[in-house]
């Protein structure tokens, strides 16, 4: 003899599953590709003072050579497409890594979580002494793999700080064809710095991962509660 309990139960199974897989296909979800290149080679170069024997100094040019990887976080709201252009939703962060030891990024790149468009703060602030921002992107996807991942691209993002009369200017890009580093400052230093370096076509590689917004969330787990409540209350009947 069966059980009703035991029917009820396998219908509540069958019917939250439907309702699952229904959900997820009409979720609102967010698309995040990451891109990581390889090794690319970073020259620096600082003016510093030396301390001489008779207690002065003198000026010289400190050359270093680093190792930096460059990584792209973008954050889009749908799938990325042949010819996809840069749309007022569209968030993308690009960050340049030192591999190798030494004072490099201390000293001469200020901003270690990388660049961000749009930027998130406001560019011109209402103060006199606060610096001044100005900021530009690139972004262009004009071609997709089979598995819907850039495989010709060109994305930018340049940015100037200014304050006071002393500037920060770094520029990160990466692109099919060509991965590169470079901008100068004066404004963590007390002495002018540089850095630059790029590597030609040897592009790294993509991935991209589906993440559901908190609603989306919301709203499966709130399906399963009701099936849950449902459920619950026809077995003690």
């Amino acid at each position: 003899m069966k059980s009703p309990g035991l029917d009820f139960l396998k219908y509540i199974i069958g019917s939250s599953a439907i309702t699952i897989s229904t959900l997820s296909a009409s979720a609102q979800a967010n698309f995040l590709y990451e891109y990581t290149s390889n090794v690319i080679p970073v020259t620096s170069r600082a003016n510093v003072p030396k301390p001489t024997s008779d207690g002065g100094s003198i000026w010289y040019e400190l050359v270093e050579s680093h190792e930096v990887v460059i990584t792209a976080l973008v954050n889009s709201p749908a799938r990325l497409t042949n010819g996809s252009g840069l749309t007022d939703d569209l968030i993308f962060t690009l960050t340049p890594h030192q591999i190798d030891y030494g004072y490099f990024f201390y000293n001469f790149f200020p901003q270690q979580d990388g660049l961000t468009y749009p930027y998130p703060l406001p560019l011109f602030p209402d103060c006199e002494f606060c610096p001044h921002t100005d900021i530009s992107a690139v972004w262009n996807i004009f071609a997709v793999d089979a598995l819907g991942l850039p495989s010709e691209w060109d994305i930018s993002i340049s940015q100037w700080v200014m304050q006071r009369g002393r500037g920060h200017f770094a520029e990160i890009a990466t692109s099919t064809n060509l991965d590169s580093f470079s901008g100068y400052d004066n404004l963590q230093t007390p002495y002018a710095s540089s850095y630059e370096g790029s590597l030609a076509n040897n592009p790294g590689s993509w991935t991209v991962t589906q993440v559901p917004e908190p609603e989306s969330w919301a709203m499966l787990l709130s399906g399963l509660g009701i099936f849950g409540f449902a459920g619950r209350k026809r077995l003690r009947q």
